[in-house]
């Protein structure tokens, strides 16, 4: 009988250790995971003009000597993963920003422009056991040179799949931190965005 109760004392204690090492890991050590299954392709007519204000927009210009590759906004597409951003820590988030750190793939010579994105909690406080959207994070892509939806829509979906991001925050108690993500697996939607008609179509091959 005292042998049993010892085993189940070893039992509970191996437990409780478990249970402490999921919460430390949660709390401390990863609280951040993010997921993306959509991939939303914008179309506007303000592409050029944002190209043209290099005081807001990270401007890439290196592969086309410096230059627009096109005038014409329907040459370009906004890449924007739908990302949601699962915070798992009682310590507050108490700021956020996600960038596009890098682009490994041979499109990446097709993205001209990239803007850095943020947390949306709707309230502009401290996040605490938070999942919410991750928004304005996009490169903006010229396909100018392809002649079909699907055609974008490869490119596009190449780049995505390619692009590392790095999320900066500051947690309270141990201050700046960061991670970096990267999308796994297939991307399985597809979404076409477009504000010139102000609508959303899905992607009909």
């Amino acid at each position: 009988m005292e042998k049993n109760n010892v085993q189940k004392e070893k039992v509970v204690v191996i437990l409780g250790v478990f249970i402490i090492l999921i919460i430390l890991f949660l709390t401390v050590i990863h609280p951040i995971f993010i997921v993306a299954d959509t991939l939303d392709c914008g179309v506007s007519d303000e592409y050029v003009s944002m190209l043209q204000d290099n005081e807001y927009y990270d401007i890439c210009l290196d592969n086309f000597n410096g230059e627009l590759p096109s005038q014409d906004p329907k040459d370009y597409r906004r890449l924007t993963l739908d990302m949601e951003l699962l915070y798992t820590s009682l310590l507050a988030m108490e700021s956020m920003q996600i960038y596009i750190k890098d682009i490994d793939c041979e499109n990446k010579k097709n993205v001209v422009m990239l803007h850095d994105g943020k947390f949306c909690d709707g309230s502009g406080e401290e996040t605490r056991l938070e999942r919410n959207d991750i928004v304005s994070v996009f490169a903006l892509v010229y396909v100018g040179d392809l002649n079909t939806e699907k055609e974008i829509k490869n490119r596009l979906e190449d780049i995505a799949k390619h692009t590392t991001f790095e999320v900066m925050y500051n947690m309270q108690w141990f201050g700046n931190r960061t991670y970096t993500w990267k999308k796994r697996g297939t991307i399985k939607n597809y979404m076409i965005s477009d504000e010139t008609n102000g609508g959303k179509r899905r992607f009909d091959e």
